[in-house]
């Protein structure tokens, strides 16, 4: 009988939804239009029932407008709001009965317990709702969803389980990691884990591209192998191979520095004539301090001088994945990059405008180290450093122009990095261009004297600004 009542007032809330009836809010959404109840999505969704709650345009017209979401997913967050079960639009592929039980069975995660109590029932899953059970994830953290993070979160989990071999998992698991910040690991932990259990994956060219161009992916699936195989990262325990460079002997792991630098496995693997033959690799012409960073990174993903000596306690600390792009705003209401060093985080409603983490270039030898971890990047084939040490060679130059370490930064750069690689050339012109009482410093005019590609970019970045050129 009680549930029979239940039933029934669930149905009862459900027509509400279809029929508008009673209505005292309107949600819209491109050209969708919800005429729903505050009782209802406000007691549901925080952020609804703080835009209806203070003074402004939302409380006085009783509307809310939410231009930057996608209308089908909207459609599914309203439908949770009534129903708590959104039903994702299927595909259009048909399923023989064989194919529809095996798919049942599948996302159901069948176990075989007894005794079995039914819990939520989360239907049938396709490959296809990957990416929409990420984006009501995240709509769901957006807009402070009760219930919705859990559930949406449980079937993407159960999709990934089901479809992680699908061309569908490395769409979805890019939006996972690009819309949520560091801290949140709802998602991020489903996709390492998906990646630690099924290690083939990472033969596939997508699933290496997200590895690259999100550190944090790469550090979480290693974190769950050393979970597994009970080795800590960066310390001997488990080594198989070594890498010595002056005095400093490093005792590390190929599945761990092979994966991230090419230099590294092919040394490994042809070992005659690399000086690899005993497991060991000796890099007798590096400075010693620049490859204690880069075995930080490697490990790691991020490098800094104490890099090393903080690996014992790195586990309980938010883990350095970053950005560094220096200077930073927040767009919108929600940061799309939120990760911005390991200083400062953005939060929704954050409003950084301009922001440059003084912890981060505190230093402006540091200028001297980005580009030393740029050439070693280049020389050993190291997969997304090339790319950080540019970010944070560019931030240091915008906060330390016109620090006297900066002349020789860019002399180093001139006189080490190859006549065909702009990257740095390009930061140092853009540098005085935008800060071009620099002329006036006696070094800055000999360097420009000197190195005839410098004043030649440095007149290109002016022409351009000044449309002098079409």
């Amino acid at each position: 009988m009680a549930e029979t009542s239940r039933d029934q007032m669930m149905t009862s809330v459900k027509e509400l939804f279809k029929s508008g009836d009673y209505s005292d809010l309107v949600l819209t959404c491109g050209n969708d239009t919800y005429k729903v109840h505050k009782n209802i999505v406000c007691t549901r969704a925080k952020f609804f029932a703080k835009a209806i709650k203070f003074p402004g345009k939302e409380s006085e017209e009783g509307k809310i407008d939410l231009p930057e979401d996608e209308p089908e997913i909207v459609k599914l967050l309203v439908q949770y709001l009534y129903e708590a079960e959104p039903k994702a639009k299927k595909s259009a592929k048909s399923l023989t009965p064989q194919e529809e039980e095996v798919q049942r069975l599948k996302s159901q995660g069948y176990s075989m317990i007894f005794p079995h109590t039914c819990k939520l029932e989360f239907g049938n899953c396709q490959a296809d709702q990957l990416l929409t059970h990420a984006k009501m994830y995240e709509i769901a953290d957006k807009y402070d969803v009760i219930g919705l993070k859990d559930l949406s979160g449980e079937k993407f989990r159960r999709a990934c389980q089901s479809f992680w071999n699908d061309a569908h998992f490395p769409v979805a698991a890019n939006h996972a990691f690009s819309t949520t910040p560091d801290h949140d690991k709802g998602l991020r932990d489903i996709v390492c884990n998906i990646i630690s259990d099924q290690m083939e994956l990472l033969d596939k060219p997508e699933i290496e591209a997200l590895m690259t161009e999100f550190n944090g992916l790469a550090f979480g699936v290693l974190k769950q192998k050393a979970r597994v195989y009970g080795c800590l990262l960066g310390l001997p325990d488990h080594s198989d191979f070594t890498i010595t460079c002056g005095n400093d002997t490093y005792k590390v792991h190929k599945a761990v520095v092979c994966k991230r630098s090419k230099f590294i496995t092919g040394a490994e693997r042809f070992a005659a004539g690399t000086g690899a033959e005993n497991g060991v690799l000796d890099l007798p012409e590096d400075d010693p301090a620049t490859i204690k960073l880069l075995i930080g990174y490697l490990y790691f993903g991020a490098y800094e001088p104490d890099l090393l000596a903080k690996i014992a306690v790195r586990e309980n600390q938010q883990n350095d994945f970053s950005m560094f792009a220096f200077p930073h705003s927040c767009n919108g209401p929600v940061c799309s990059s939120p990760m911005i060093c390991p200083h400062h985080q953005c939060e929704r409603y954050c409003g950084c405008k301009n922001f440059t983490c003084r912890k981060c270039c505190s230093s402006s030898t540091g200028l001297i180290t980005h580009v030393n971890m740029y050439t070693i990047a280049d020389k050993y084939f190291v997969s997304g450093l090339g790319k950080l040490s540019r970010q944070r060679f560019a931030a240091a130059c915008a906060y330390f122009w016109d620090a006297p370490e900066f002349k020789d930064a860019v002399r180093h750069v001139y006189e080490t990095e190859p006549d065909d690689d702009m990257d740095l050339r390009d930061i140092i012109a853009s540098t005085i261009s935008d800060h071009i009482v620099l002329l006036k410093k006696p070094e800055i005019e000999a360097l420009m004297v000197e190195f005839g590609l410098l004043s030649f970019k440095v007149l290109q970045c002016k022409a351009k600004e000044h449309n002098w050129i079409t």
